[in-house]
């Protein structure tokens, strides 16, 4: 009988056994006897839950920052569908709308004011022009050669058609913040007479004269391009009447001139008060009297820049007319004397180059009256100084032109029997002055203070010429 063998005793774990199952526990791995049942003591299982609820006290809530972020990490696919989407629909908006309108807004602020320039006249229908202006703007922009129409603004607002009567050309210009602007010597056709015409009055009479400027610019943004409308009304100071035009000195050439044939020569006081400087080309001003044409002075190659100019003038001064005029120059001159000076205005009569008429010159001057005052004693001291030339004596150039009498006598004289004859013809409004009790000679003599020195004067001349005899 083989011995018995010893059995042997297999230990195994209850990790092996399939049939007892272990209850997950979150502290399992801090209590192991639990799992074997070992320690099944009430106040264990309570040491047990307190453990529990201490490790979670330890873990602190989600900021908000947190769980932004935490979402954030979960739909950002969402989020750049939808950023996608939305520069889709604003880009368009930013680039077709709002930065055309953010330029056109820049170009309306535009002032452009015309600090120089000159206008010369050329021809019947053509003149050169030059701008000195300038821009502002925020952006740095880049403006493309652009041609700009200049017109009236209140011919238009009055129900005109546009028609514009100059169009210049900008020359492309790099912008950024105040950046000057030239136009240089552009030679410009007329593209409407009139309302050029129009416009020069406006320059001559006025302080300032406004032009209306349109144009449609290019204006580009690195490589965008944008199209703005340019619509606008610049002001440009101007002649303002030719305030302060004057005589500064003036000489009567007696006998006239061998040269030019005329008797009078002297200088002008031609102030311009605008921005512009004006070439007009030769001129000639009637002289007046009231409505008497008493001559008429010349002006060479008449050139206007800015402040005050002295070009030299000569022409012919009517002397045979003083006498059968001497009434209604007087009459003129009522205001003028008591003042002490005497009266004259200056009107337009032609405006020539290379011997053509410049019709928008003319039309303007020519219908001017542009006031000029002597200071009397000026003007008796002109024509003494021109009778006294190398012709002798004061009396035999007199005598030549008022009959070997006084000027004082004459013009007393042709005074008083003017005005009996109109009364004897019934030629209403003729008056005899004696019979009202008014000596004009000694009234004249008061208002004229150097009438009496023309006098002594010719006295004294007269004893100079006896004495040479």
């Amino acid at each position: 009988m083989a011995p018995s063998q010893p059995v042997q005793r297999q230990e195994t774990s209850h990790l092996d056994d399939p049939v007892s199952p272990v209850s997950p526990s979150p502290v399992h791995h801090h209590n192991t006897t639990t799992a074997y049942g070992a320690n099944d003591d009430p106040e264990a299982l309570e040491d047990n839950g307190s453990s529990v609820d201490h490790v979670q006290e330890k873990q602190p809530p989600l900021t908000r920052w947190q769980k932004v972020k935490r979402h954030f990490r979960r739909f950002w696919w969402a989020y750049l569908i939808g950023f996608v989407i939305l520069l889709a629909i604003l880009l368009p908006v930013f680039f077709k709308v709002i930065i055309p309108k953010i330029i056109q807004d820049i170009v309306n602020d535009q002032k452009l004011p015309v600090t120089g320039g000159a206008l010369v006249a050329l021809s019947p229908t053509m003149l050169n022009m030059s701008l000195d202006t300038s821009m502002d703007t925020p952006l740095e922009a880049t403006l493309l050669k652009t041609d700009l129409d200049l017109f009236n603004r209140d011919s238009l607002d009055s129900g005109e058609e546009y028609s514009p009567f100059l169009r210049i050309t900008l020359p492309k210009l790099k912008i950024h913040h105040k950046t000057e602007a030239q136009v240089t010597n552009q030679t410009l056709e007329i593209l409407d007479m009139d309302e050029l015409i129009k416009w020069f009055h406006g320059v001559f009479e006025d302080e300032e004269v406004e032009v209306g400027v349109r144009g449609d610019p290019t204006v580009k943004l690195s490589s965008l391009s944008y199209h703005p409308k340019i619509d606008t009304t610049v002001r440009v100071a101007a002649l303002n009447y030719l305030k302060g035009f004057g005589i500064t000195s003036m000489k009567f050439n007696m006998p006239p001139d061998e040269k030019t044939g005329y008797n009078l020569e002297g200088e002008l006081n031609l102030p311009n008060s605008g921005a512009l400087t004006l070439y007009l080309g030769n001129l000639t001003f009637n002289m007046l009297a009231g409505n008497v044409s008493l001559g008429y002075a010349n002006l060479y190659d008449a050139v206007l820049r800015p402040g005050n100019n002295t070009p030299k003038f000569d022409g012919e001064f009517y002397f045979h007319k003083l006498v059968p005029n001497l009434a209604a120059i007087l009459d003129s001159q009522k205001d003028a004397l008591g003042r002490g000076v005497i009266l004259l205005h200056a009107s337009g009569n032609s405006s020539t180059i290379n011997g053509e008429h410049i019709p928008y010159v003319e039309k303007v001057l020519n219908t001017k009256r542009i006031p000029i005052e002597i200071p009397v004693m000026t003007l008796l001291s002109d024509v003494l100084q021109g009778f006294m030339g190398d012709r002798g004596s004061l009396q035999d150039l007199a005598g030549d032109l008022l009959g070997n009498s006084s000027l004082i006598d004459n013009i007393m004289g042709h005074w008083n029997e003017t005005s009996r004859r109109g009364g004897e013809d019934g030629g209403g409004g003729g008056i005899d002055l004696g019979d009202l009790g008014i000596d004009l000679k000694k009234k004249v003599k008061r208002v004229l203070p150097g009438a009496s020195l023309i006098q002594n004067m010719m006295r004294l001349s007269k004893r100079v010429k006896k004495h040479e005899l």
